[in-house]
């Protein structure tokens, strides 16, 4: 008995470790420039993150829109708890609330960074400007 509870400790350790993402917007679209805030891409990758079932989510952000009106490339760091595999949930856009560019870039860069762990089986963001729709659906694997 001491046996099977300590190894089902061992096991449930590895499948709820924390992970850091970094990811960096720099805002160039194509013939447009892109401007965000640090509270929009932290509150953007918390919904996004929380959407396909992390836990323990924290953010960190430098650059952005600045108080004083000068603007720098967005530069994100995550950390949380990955959700469990076999988990399948859809991440889209928010009425009015979201940024096509930043947000589907964010996912895109998030799945190829874990391909070992997520995987992407619908993806519609074709971003014709900021508040384009988009949809992903995401699995964890």
């Amino acid at each position: 008995m001491k046996k099977l509870l300590i190894s089902l400790m061992f096991l449930s350790s590895f499948s709820a470790f924390s992970e850091t993402f970094n990811f960096t917007y720099t805002g160039f679209e194509g013939r447009t420039r892109v401007f965000l805030s640090c509270s929009y891409a932290e509150s953007s990758a918390l919904s996004i993150l929380e959407t396909i079932g992390a836990t323990d989510v924290t953010t960190r952000c430098s650059g952005g829109i600045t108080p004083v009106g000068s603007a720098f490339p967005v530069n994100l760091t995550v950390e949380f708890t990955f959700p469990a595999s076999g988990t399948t949930s859809e991440v889209k856009s928010r009425s009015f609330s979201s940024n096509c560019f930043f947000d589907t870039k964010f996912v895109t860069r998030f799945a190829s960074e874990f391909k070992d762990r997520v995987l992407l089986l619908k993806s519609r963001s074709h971003c014709f400007n900021s508040d384009s729709s988009y949809l992903f659906e995401v699995q964890t694997i």
